[in-house]
């Protein structure tokens, strides 16, 4: 199985919401079902929210909820070379 989490930063390894999957799936699958309320109840609450992640979400749906909340994200991309 693997997870994905949200963890505060300088939260030494605590964390906000943790998912277990099989490993046969994508990175992302599921993503707003995952991040979107959390980010959302956050931003809600009036904190800075900045948004981090590697490559497999870099997705345009997510960059486009980032800036409808007004939040910073930073996600790598892959170099297809």
């Amino acid at each position: 199985m693997l997870s994905s989490f949200i963890r505060p930063p300088h939260a030494d390894g605590d964390c906000l919401k943790v998912k277990l999957r099989p490993g046969n799936v994508h990175s992302a699958d599921g993503w707003r079902e995952f991040l979107e309320p959390i980010l959302r109840y956050y931003v809600g609450k009036e904190m800075e929210v900045m948004f981090r992640a590697d490559a497999a979400f870099a997705i345009p749906e997510l960059f486009e909820l980032c800036e409808e909340l007004g939040i910073d994200y930073a996600t790598r991309i892959l170099a297809k070379g």
